[in-house]
């Protein structure tokens, strides 16, 4: 009787075997897709723009910006079921992380009630692209006043909550001698935590999160100390690179190390110190040399205008009306660089390309080129495999995605292009001007020439290779193909070759001297022998 009934249980093991990967498909499939935007930086991150203000400007002194947004869409009162938020702003480095609520993004989401920071025009922005049914995810983690690169704890708000440093960044600090504050790199490891707990808690409510993207607006305490100002842009670099590794780690999703990352630009009229431009500066440098990195212009979202009127929260913060704005930037940006494939493009020594990220949502890419001189493209390489003899056609690069792959690499290589001999004959009568000078001359070049006749000359023809070419608005081009001969001929015009008889033949030697001795037997010969003519 034992034996049955032990049987009987392994057969209730074996088929809840079975059945589990089915069920587990089914969950799996019920999932709703849910795209995440992380958020983080210092207090314009946070919220610190007062809904509760009254709009600068406005006759009426009642008016609050909170009245104006709720005018622009109820959704901000209401909440917004097109985008779900889990976030916290201002823990100090005494507190442990306070317990979070997933919810709808709307108004008062900032360091209280009364306050917003860029979430909401997030929201309002990508409520046009998503749906209640799959929604956007924000989670944000900022802290107001913090700093990036203040390793040993020189500002108060890096010894109250930590600051943004991440561990390669320390590692660095480390390796130059710097005394380390033992906050240093809590709000990086926060961040982290506040990113995987927020997965976590769509997951358990039946969401099938990735990570797209990531806004970080920072930088205003670092403008106020020259040395963290003049290290910011390596330190954002490392930042970036560090942040976007571990969040792929983390999410599980080796993309997220790939995806858009938006810097918000520090407001050039705030009252941040003394080095704003070098911070904003940086800002762009690391954008421009980092794949897939942009920054957002804050400069017309004024704390103080052009003339001194205050038109911020405060001396540091953007009003609620400029934040909600600075938060639907952030989200265009951000989603306009989202496509279906995205190709990372390299280019090798030899050349150069036109921009190092293309997007494509299956649409086939032209990838734009340059080669230096004595040089041709080689290869082609998608993912490693050379797809030269189907990317390339009369020398333009255009690629198709392929696979499922949503990111892929392409690298172009280059080699010496093949040299060839330019002969030119440039007859009497003037001479030219090309856009390539020497004899030598690569396969696939064109040589533009531009005769230039002497006085009393015109251009009679230009030859390659035996045969004349016609030319456009004065000049010619030359394909170089093999081995090339240039010949350019000109001749008298007739006003040149036929002197008044007032002039007699001494006016033609007169004339023709003019130009030097090139040509000069021409129109002289000419007038000996009317002369005889007439004799």
């Amino acid at each position: 009787m034992r034996k049955i009934t032990v049987f009987a249980a392994l057969l209730a093991v074996a088929a809840a075997a079975v059945v589990t990967p089915g069920l587990l498909r089914a969950n799996a499939e019920a999932a709703k897709p849910t795209d995440v935007w992380i958020v983080a930086g210092q207090s314009n991150a946070a919220g610190y723009s007062l809904t509760t203000q009254t709009v600068h400007g406005q006759a009426d002194a009642a008016y609050k910006y909170a009245d104006k947004l709720t005018a622009d869409d109820g959704r901000n009162a209401t909440g917004y079921p097109q985008a779900l938020y889990y976030g916290a702003t201002d823990v100090a480095a005494s507190a442990a992380l306070p317990t979070i609520a997933l919810q709808q993004v709307q108004s008062g989401l900032g360091r209280n009630p009364n306050y917003i920071g860029p979430e909401l025009g997030m929201a309002h922005a990508l409520s046009a692209r998503y749906t209640a049914d799959a929604p956007a995810a924000i989670v944000k983690y900022a802290v107001g006043g913090t700093y990036l690169g203040d390793f040993g704890g020189a500002g108060r708000e890096t010894q109250d909550a930590g600051n943004w440093a991440s561990p390669t960044m320390t590692a660095k600090a480390q390796a130059a001698g710097t005394k380390l504050h033992a906050n240093n790199g809590l709000l990086y490891t926060r961040l982290l935590t506040v990113t995987e707990n927020g997965l976590a808690a769509l997951r358990a409510k039946g969401y099938a999160p990735q990570v797209k993207g990531y806004i970080f607006m920072q930088g205003e305490a670092d403008a106020g100390n020259g040395g963290f100002a003049a290290a910011y842009a390596a330190n954002l670099e490392t930042f970036i690179g560090d942040l976007r590794a571990d969040v792929a780690r983390l999410s599980g999703d080796a993309d997220a190390a790939k995806r858009p990352f938006v810097i918000g630009k520090i407001c050039p009229s705030g009252k941040f110190g003394g080095h704003i431009e070098v911070v904003r500066a940086a800002q762009d440098a690391v954008a421009k040399k980092l794949e897939n990195v942009y920054t957002v212009e804050t400069e017309d979202l004024a704390i103080y205008t052009a003339n001194g009127t205050p038109n911020g929260t405060d001396d540091y913060h953007f009003n609620a009306w400029d934040m909600y704005t600075l938060g639907q930037r952030f989200a265009t940006t951000a989603t306009q660089h989202l496509a279906k494939y995205t190709f990372t493009v390299t280019a090798g020594a030899g050349g150069s390309v036109g921009k190092s990220v293309y997007l494509s949502d299956g649409e086939a890419v032209r990838i734009d080129y340059t080669t230096t001189r004595g040089k041709r493209l080689d290869k082609v390489l998608l993912g490693g495999e050379d797809v030269t003899q189907s990317a390339v056609i009369d020398g333009a690069i255009t690629v198709t995605p392929t696979g499922d792959a949503a990111f892929q690499e392409i690298a172009l290589t280059f080699t010496d292009a093949t040299a060839y001999t330019l002969t030119v004959d440039v007859g009497l009568g003037g001479k030219i001007r090309r856009s390539i000078s020497g004899s030598t001359v690569y396969e696939g070049e064109t040589v533009l020439v531009e005769p230039l006749p002497s006085d009393g000359y015109e251009t009679v023809a230009v030859r390659v290779n035996g045969h004349e070419i016609a030319g456009e608005g004065g000049r010619y081009a030359v394909h170089i193909t093999g081995d090339t001969t240039l010949k350019v001929t000109f001749r008298a015009t007739q006003a040149a070759a036929e002197p008044t008889e007032k002039g007699g033949c001494g006016s033609a030697v007169a004339a023709t001297s003019a130009v030097g001795a090139v040509g000069v037997l021409t129109p002289l010969i000419a007038c000996i022998a009317r002369r005889k003519r007439r004799a």
